[in-house]
């Protein structure tokens, strides 16, 4: 049990690594560049982070438990579509090349949803 608190901790700390490293070092070096290039950028960023989640993963029961999506939210919340599929295009690309069942991702869920009503 306690393995499992521990890489629990350790998938936080890439989650905040990656999101402190863009907020300090991203940001800046991308202030001059058009919006469409930072949010590409943010999703790539975005993206790398939700493969370092995959490579952290728990297992648990079977299968395994990553903070993957909250990665790939954050890139949809605040870089917008392009963010969002740049991060989820990276992290599923990674996952299907370690076999085994790729689930849908909640956000493609939600956009199916909102399009269908």
């Amino acid at each position: 049990m306690l393995e499992h608190w521990q890489s629990l901790v350790a998938n936080f700390a890439v989650v905040a690594l990656f999101i402190s490293a863009w907020v300090h070092v991203g940001q800046p070096l991308l202030a001059g560049r058009t919006r469409a290039w930072r949010s590409i950028s943010f999703g790539a960023f975005m993206g790398l982070g939700a493969v370092c989640s995959i490579l952290l993963a728990i297992p648990i029961g079977g299968a395994y438990f990553d903070l993957r999506f909250s990665l790939i939210a954050l890139a949809g919340f605040f870089g917008w579509v392009p963010a969002a599929i740049v991060a989820a295009a990276i992290a599923l690309v990674y996952r299907f090349s370690l076999g085994g069942q790729v689930g849908p991702a909640p956000s493609a869920f939600a956009l199916q949803r909102r399009s269908a009503s």
